[in-house]
């Protein structure tokens, strides 16, 4: 365990049970490849944004550290992900960040558009990706 790792669990406040919970949106999701840093081959990502200046070279993800469990967001090359393929995420912090950061908020979350629009920025994320890889646990 890290050192002082209790400490930010008692500091970190409890969800709200007045708010109501996110609804699930429609977002990229990739396995990360091998060799992509904090995360262990295989770790099921979400991107939440694209920076299409470089022809989406870099994506920002979430996605959870292999040992402390936390959602770490962070910017990596599209080469280290892998299985690139929309998805409907539901992890309420995953959803806060698709919201806060995505392109797929422009749609509303149940419509037909957030489902193509997904699709689409799958495909070409899937061209510049590590492609189809399988990974043993």
């Amino acid at each position: 365990m890290r050192p002082f790792a209790w400490l930010a669990r008692r500091l970190t406040p409890p969800p709200d049970p007045a708010l109501p919970p996110p609804v699930p949106r429609w977002a990229v999701v990739a396995d990360a490849a091998r060799g992509t840093g904090p995360f262990a081959p295989g770790t099921r990502l979400t991107v939440v944004g694209v920076y299409w200046g470089m022809k989406g070279d870099t994506v920002t993800v979430v996605g959870r550290h292999p040992q402390s469990g936390h959602f770490l967001t962070v910017g990596m090359p599209t080469r280290h992900l892998a299985n690139v393929r929309p998805e409907l995420v539901s992890h309420p912090h995953v959803v806060r960040q698709v919201e806060q950061h995505a392109e797929f908020t422009q749609y509303p979350a149940d419509s037909p558009e957030a489902v193509v629009h997904a699709a689409k920025v799958a495909d070409r994320l899937a061209v510049m990706s590590a492609g189809t890889q399988a990974f043993r646990r």
